[in-house]
């Protein structure tokens, strides 16, 4: 293993691996096919010297535990996913009878958007699909909307909900179909729930 004793140099590895210990920092690490492994006691950080700076990894499997970022830096870049301020950007929810979105069915709708969750889904970085909202005055039983391919549970998802006061049971099929199965009425019904996308 190479041992490099100065600063501010473009580190690239050979089949060796290099050392970068006794206070180098450099001013760009490339590592190709290979491990970073930071061993030792206490804290260990990765310091980037500037606001420009970013770490970047890429692969299937990347673990990050703690990264510290001196200077303010922008963030970390994880297979094209930006890590910026301790935060993993979100989409936008999607809301139902929106213009480009699915549409309410079976005569349901809001049940009062100024007081209440309006019924919106979206998926998050992990995959997990979100759905919030409550509606009412539909077709007990019937569709209340359906959700587009990409955010549709690979089998069945069943969950409690409230229901006009009563318990009641919500389900969204593979097919997309976000309906309930068990309530009382259709004075309001929740389709709060989480799951993970097929």
């Amino acid at each position: 293993m190479a041992k490099r004793n100065s600063s501010n140099q473009d580190f690239t590895n050979n089949a060796d691996g290099f050392d970068l210990s006794g206070g180098v920092t450099p001013r760009k690490l490339k590592v190709s096919g290979a491990d970073i492994e930071i061993t030792g006691s206490g804290t260990n950080t990765i310091t980037m010297p500037s606001h420009s700076a970013t770490l970047q990894a890429t692969g299937d499997d990347v673990a990050t535990d703690h990264i510290y970022e001196a200077n303010g830096g922008h963030g970390v870049d994880v297979d094209g996913l930006n890590i910026k301020d301790g935060a993993i950007p979100q989409e936008a929810w999607h809301e139902i009878g929106a213009v480009g979105q699915p549409a309410f069915e079976n005569s349901w709708v809001n049940y009062n958007s100024g007081t209440h969750q309006t019924c919106a889904f979206m998926k998050d970085s992990m995959g997990f699909v979100h759905i919030k909202g409550l509606a009412k005055s539909g077709t007990a039983t019937s569709a209340i909307f359906t959700l587009p391919t990409g955010y549709r549970p690979p089998l069945q998802v069943t969950v409690p909900s409230a229901s006009n006061d009563t318990f009641g049971v919500l389900c969204v099929a593979a097919n997309g179909r976000v309906f309930k199965s068990i309530g009382g009425g259709n004075a309001y019904q929740s389709v709060e729930c989480v799951f993970k996308a097929a």
